[in-house]
C-alpha cells in the first residue's frame, strides 16, 4: 500500500515511524540527516510539521500533520484525549484491519 505526501507516493512498508516536527529532538534529527545527505524535503516551500522515516535511512520532511499521515493508513486513528496511560498512543482499530495471515494462538 502506498500513501501520498505532497502528491508523492510512499511505500507505507518502508516507513519505520512518523515524528512530529515541533520537538527539539525531531528538529535536530532533521540537522543530523541533512547534514548526512539523507533528507528528502516534500514541504513545498511549505512549514516542515512532520518527518518520515524510511528503512532505507532517508528522512522525508513534509508539511502534512502526522496525524493526518497515520488516517491516509486506515485503521489508525490518533487520539487527542485519553484517559488511560497511554496518552498520545495511536488508537487502532483492529476489527477494521485486513489479515494476511492467522495469528491466533491455538
Amino acid at each position: 500500500m502506498f500513501v501520498s505526501i505532497s502528491g508523492n507516493f510512499i511505500n507505507c512498508d518502508e516507513i519505520e515511524f512518523i515524528l512530529n516536527f515541533s520537538t527539539k529532538f525531531a528538529k535536530d534529527y532533521y540537522q543530523i540527516k541533512k547534514e548526512e545527505g539523507k533528507l528528502a524535503n516534500l514541504t513545498k516551500n511549505k512549514e516542515t510539521k512532520s518527518l518520515i522515516q524510511l528503512k532505507s535511512g532517508l528522512l522525508i520532511a513534509s508539511a502534512t500533520k502526522p496525524d493526518t499521515i497515520t488516517k491516509k493508513f486506515g485503521g489508525i486513528k490518533p487520539r487527542k484525549y485519553d484517559t488511560g496511560t497511554n496518552v498520545g498512543e495511536p488508537y487502532i482499530d483492529y476489527d477494521s484491519l485486513d489479515y494476511d495471515e492467522d495469528y491466533s494462538e491455538d
